[in-house]
């Protein structure tokens, strides 16, 4: 996979690098940065900020999310894109809710229309369903960060936004009579 790294200096971002990296690889990069904050070896997290996103996936393998897991079947050629981040905007993740927006009950996609598809816990709920997949790096990231919680006491959340009118417009098309319901305007 493709990532996009940004290159700090004194604190801004001057550039972008791209960086090939598998799976274990951004596992391996997670555990090195978590050990040089536990070390103090790095003051602040921004030093290393990880903005994963995908770049350039090939359309014919991936959702234009990176997601492979999550691609789109040709029948259904509608993606929802989202975002979570870590409160500390160390690990950024870009990813297609579509699959999410699939399984989920009328009632589910109420509560996310309600909180303007983010921000709040129907918003969060979508980057847990993806923490095998899509939101994996996030979710890892945060186990590792937060394991020395109890010693601390600061705990790294995160969250989660859902494009609301690619979500509203997947809506329309697929839960006619809910967004009926919903849409006040």
């Amino acid at each position: 996979m493709k990532y996009n790294l940004p290159i700090y200096s004194n604190g801004d971002i001057v550039d972008r690098t791209d960086l090939h990296l598998t799976h274990p690889q951004i596992q391996e990069l997670l555990d090195a940065v978590c050990a040089c904050v536990d070390n103090g070896e790095i003051e602040t997290l921004k030093e290393v900020a990880i903005d994963l996103w995908i770049a350039d996936a090939p359309t014919d393998t991936h959702n234009g999310y990176g997601c492979t897991d999550d691609a789109q079947p040709a029948s259904v050629n509608y993606t929802i894109p989202a975002e979570c981040h870590s409160d500390d905007y160390v690990v950024e993740l870009k990813f297609d809710a579509r699959r999410y927006f699939e399984q989920a009950s009328d009632l589910v996609l109420q509560e996310l229309w309600e909180c303007d598809f983010g921000g709040y816990y129907p918003a969060d709920n979508v980057a847990e369903f993806f923490q095998k997949t899509s939101t994996e790096a996030m979710f890892d990231y945060l186990l590792h960060k937060n394991r020395n919680c109890d010693v601390t006491g600061e705990i790294t959340g995160f969250e989660c936004r859902v494009d609301s009118d690619a979500a509203k417009l997947w809506i329309q098309k697929n839960r006619p009579n809910l967004f009926k319901s919903l849409d006040k305007d």
